[in-house]
This record gives structure tokens, sequence and C-alpha cells, in this order.
């Protein structure tokens, strides 16, 4: 009887030693979610921000590039020749 209740004790005593492994590998997942939680509205607020610069700097561009256009049909003057490698900087815009 005294060995049973032995057995019984240790038994007990290894279910919560496991318990207790489960519990901080659990608290460690959900330590680890969070972290990743933060690290992807971080990365989220930065796309944001280069998507808001991109339309800014696109803005610029029409607003630069329309009016010479707009200069060049209202004058129909012929543009001089684009110095060498500006036309291959143009093309890489459009």
């Amino acid at each position: 009887m005294e060995e049973r209740e032995r057995e019984i004790r240790e038994l007990r005593r290894r279910r919560s030693e496991q318990q207790d492994d489960e519990d901080e590998a659990l608290r460690q997942a959900e330590e680890r979610n969070r972290e990743l939680e933060d690290e992807i509205e971080n990365v989220r607020g930065l796309l944001e921000d280069n998507m808001d610069e991109i339309d800014r700097l696109k803005e610029k561009l029409k607003a630069k590039c329309v009016p010479d256009a707009a200069l060049r049909s209202s004058t129909h003057v012929t543009p001089a020749p684009a110095p060498r490698g500006a036309r291959f900087n143009q093309n890489m815009m459009h």
C-alpha cells in the first residue's frame, strides 16, 4: 500500500512538472507572438509611409512633366535632342 501511495505521489509530481513545462512553453509562445505582432505593425507602418512617399513623388513627377509637355505642344517647337543617357532615364520612368 505504501509503495502504491509513493507511485501515485510520483505520478502527480511528474504530471505537475509536465503541466509547468507546458505552461512555460505556452507563455513563451504567446510572448513571441506578441513580439511578432509588434514587428508586423511596425513594418506595416513603414510600408504605408513608403507608399505615401511613392505617391508624393509620382505627383511631383506628373506636375513637372505635364507643364513641360504642355509648353512644347503650345509653342510647336521641336525640342532639342536629349543628352546622351537622358532618353534611357526617361524610358525607365515610364
